[in-house]
């Protein structure tokens, strides 16, 4: 077999390093100067390799990583059983010599999932890593992107690799906009959360857990965002292609552990866009996996079909989930005042009239829930997330959803009495006002700025000022835009964001009056998704809100912080989780 060539420019620091402990493991393995002698029952003219090599070895699999650090414990078979085990997942004349083809097969780029289990064994072309999944519809979620790919291109390219492999598994994928997902991709650089740092650029590019491995890891897709990632790129020294190391990460995702036959997928060296359909092995592995098996569980989502969806589709869809239902989360009896009322938001709650409180639904969500009768309202379970908008308004923080508003204590919980209805709070509402869009406070005055359908309210806490309502147009926004999905205050500029579809427009409150050339693309605010449902700062903190998720915003280094996004309603409101709705806690970030 013909071992594939690239042009090894050493560009970066980390690559001279390598190339020059290559010359010193070549240097040292010739003269034997570093070598430790081994049994008298040694053959003459065997090294034991250098703690770098044996590393390289326990890492993936070829040594026992149980055992001590010390090469010199090591037998002269085991280490020769090693180095031809190397060679063969490398597709090397499998001598049992650390030669320079061999030593140079240990720095090129590759997957960071090991080569050797001892748990499995390989008794056909093909290794299978791990069980199986078990069910046929598998969905997935995109965490973030490089920005040297593009959330787009990530999204196709995942779609692409995903429709490779459905079809030879009859395997139904799905894209999901949530966290709760079988499969989660992200990009990570160095440490990110899980037991396998990346190394920065080259060497390792990725890596990617079997179904169900180490709990909620199991199917996941790390890429390092250290990378140079670069569409159809032959040439190392100009860039990665994602597209092919996404194809071959999937396989792991399913099921399949690295090949040593070169033309598989599954070989575990980066072998450039040159080879992105499925080899025989990979095929018959694809066929006694899923096709051949008999799915006894039943999945407990309801089929595509009966929820109306594509059985693959790289469209946003809503998220369909298992939410443990119970009574309203813990709540805390706090009256706040607000300054310059005449009357808390509690004593004008019972003013104008007793809220009962929310009971759990038992029907499948809804993306914009409203009351399917007048003479039985029900209230929006909010532990399913979609809000409408968060805002902190004198202090407090407030969640619109559909027609009604919850308010949370300090501690992030449900305050005792909510939700009550828009028109208890805002009375001047007209009946007809299905839910509050938007919504944020004015930084001068403590006004505050609520949206709905065209138009827009500024209440001071008292009455509607300013003479509102108003058209979204008077603030300089297209005629053609329906509603504001999302606004905010940023006190990093001081400017006033508003959101709607994918765009964002930048408004100055001290000269009254939106900035030149917006809207913007979403593409701008690093790390977010194109559509956000609503979004708040509160004191120096910045959050963004989709579905039933969150991102913590850095102002500093605009992108979101590490560890996000996380589940909305388990952090704000403390509503239950399921095993199957936790999120993976790994830390992925974004360059920028």
């Amino acid at each position: 077999m013909v071992w594939p060539s690239f042009d090894f420019k050493v560009k970066d620091v980390k690559h001279r390093r390598l190339w020059l402990l290559v010359a010193v493991i070549i240097t040292v393995y010739c003269s034997k100067c570093l070598s430790y002698p081994v049994s008298s029952s040694s053959s003459p003219g065997l090294a034991v390799p250098a703690p770098e090599i044996i590393k390289f070895m326990k890492r993936f699999g070829y040594l026992d990583s149980s055992s001590s650090d010390s090469e010199a414990l090591y037998h002269e078979e085991a280490i020769k059983d090693a180095v031809k085990n190397l060679q063969k997942f490398g597709a090397l004349n499998q001598t049992g010599i650390l030669d320079n083809a061999t030593l140079q097969l240990m720095i090129s780029p590759r997957c960071g999932v090991p080569d050797i289990d001892p748990r499995r064994s390989r008794n056909k072309r093909y290794i299978v890593g791990a069980k199986r999944w078990q069910k046929k519809k598998i969905k997935y979620f995109i965490a973030n992107w490089s920005a040297k790919v593009g959330e787009q291109k990530v999204a196709d390219d995942m779609a692409k690799a995903f429709n490779i492999w459905s079809q030879y598994s009859n395997l139904k994928f799905k894209r999901v906009y949530d966290p709760a997902a079988d499969i989660i991709v992200a990009f990570g650089a160095q440490y990110h959360g899980d037991n396998y740092p990346f190394d920065g650029p080259g060497n390792i590019l990725a890596h990617a857990f079997y179904p169900y491995e180490m709990d909620s890891f199991g199917g996941d897709i790390h890429f390092d965002e250290d990378e140079n990632w670069k569409e159809n790129s032959t040439d190392l020294a100009d860039g990665v292609d994602f597209f092919a190391v996404a194809v071959h990460e999937l396989g792991h995702s399913l099921g399949l552990a690295h090949s040593p036959i070169y033309s598989s997928i599954m070989f575990p060296y980066y072998k450039g866009p040159r080879q992105t359909n499925l080899d025989f092995d990979d095929i018959l592995a694809m066929y006694e996996l899923y096709i051949k098996a008999t799915f006894d569980e039943v999945d407990d989502e309801e089929s595509d079909e009966q929820n109306g969806g594509d059985s693959h589709t790289t469209e946003m869809v809503d998220i369909e989930q298992t939410t443990v239902h119970a009574t309203t989360p813990s709540s805390e009896n706090r009256s706040t005042t607000f300054e310059g009322d005449f009357e808390t938001v509690d004593s004008h709650k019972r003013k104008h009239g007793t809220i009962t409180t929310a009971r759990p639904r038992t029907t499948k969500p809804s993306y914009r829930p409203t009351e399917p009768t007048k003479a039985t309202p029900i209230i929006p379970d909010i532990c399913e997330g979609y809000l409408d908008s968060v805002t902190a308004f004198r202090g407090d923080i407030f969640i619109f959803k559909g027609k009604y508003i919850w308010r949370l204590t300090d501690k992030h919980r449900i305050m005792e009495g909510y939700p009550i209805k828009l028109w208890d709070m805002f009375p001047f509402l007209p009946k007809h006002i299905e839910r509050i869009s938007a919504s944020y406070e004015k930084p001068f005055d403590d006004t505050l700025v609520i949206f709905s359908g065209k138009q827009y309210w500024i209440y001071d806490g008292y009455s509607l000022v300013g003479n509102t309502p108003k058209l979204l147009t008077s603030l300089g926004i297209d005629g053609a835009i329906q509603e504001i999905d999302a606004a905010m205050y940023w006190p990093k500029n001081k400017r006033t964001y508003l959101f709607a579809n994918k765009v964002f427009w930048r408004y100055n409150e001290d000269l009254s009056v939106m900035e030149p050339d917006y809207p913007k693309n979403m593409t701008r605010w690093n790390g977010l998704p194109s559509t956000i449902d609503a979004a708040t700062s509160i004191g120096n903190a910045t959050y963004f809100f989709k579905g039933n998720i969150y991102w913590l915003y850095n102002n500093k280094w605009i992108r979101p912080e590490r560890g996000f996004p996380r589940r909305m309603s388990h952090d704000w409101l403390g509503c239950p989780l399921t095993q199957r709705q936790r999120i993976r806690q790994f830390r992925f970030r974004t360059r920028h």
